[in-house]
């Protein structure tokens, strides 16, 4: 029996660094969801380690209405992909957690501060056999520590522009995500 997997997604982190690479002149590979400024997907994020991903939780802060809030909730909640439940392959939807932000150039905290939450609440409760956090955000190395010392597998996929070092060797594995969203990446040093 495969373990359970959850899928911890810092959505601000990810499309920061994406839109990072991205002006610096790189092409967007093919099946990649871009909404400037908003969120980015690719299908490939859901299968590159994992196949029995339980539930993908994607984090974001946004600067918008109560209405813009809840229409890019809706937009990250139509991203679907493929999870096995015993012998069946099931279609199943990310879960938007979407925060609301002051100013457009400004990190929020409530991306951190919840995602760290629900991970650790997972890692205490038994919600997941092992945690797959995408982010290049070095905050998140104590609560890595903290969900490996409760006996879980911590896999980390980041992009490499602005990645943290200590982040590629805190986890159980490490995937680079450049190739998943851009073609011929530059090989990080």
């Amino acid at each position: 029996m495969l373990p359970r997997t959850t899928v911890f997604i810092d959505g601000e982190n990810l499309l920061a660094r994406f839109e990072a690479m991205l002006a610096t002149g790189l092409e967007i590979t093919s099946g990649t969801k871009y909404s400037p400024g908003r969120f980015v997907w690719h299908p490939n994020l859901s299968s590159i380690i994992l196949r029995s991903v339980s539930r993908i939780c994607y984090y974001t802060a946004f600067v918008a209405s109560d209405d813009g809030i809840f229409e890019l909730r809706k937009e990250i909640a139509e991203i679907e992909y493929g999870r096995k439940e015993a012998q069946d392959k099931v279609q199943a939807s990310v879960v938007p957690f979407v925060f609301k932000k002051e100013k457009q150039k400004s990190k929020s905290k409530s991306v951190d501060i919840n995602l760290t939450t629900d991970i650790l609440r997972g890692a205490y409760t038994n919600g997941y056999e092992r945690a797959f956090l995408i982010s290049g955000d070095g905050d998140y190395v104590p609560v890595v520590q903290d969900v490996m010392r409760l006996g879980k597998q911590v896999y980390i996929g980041a992009l490499s522009s602005g990645l943290n070092r200590e982040l590629p060797v805190v986890g159980d594995h490490f995937y680079n995500l450049d190739s998943q969203f851009f073609m011929n990446p530059p090989q990080p040093a």
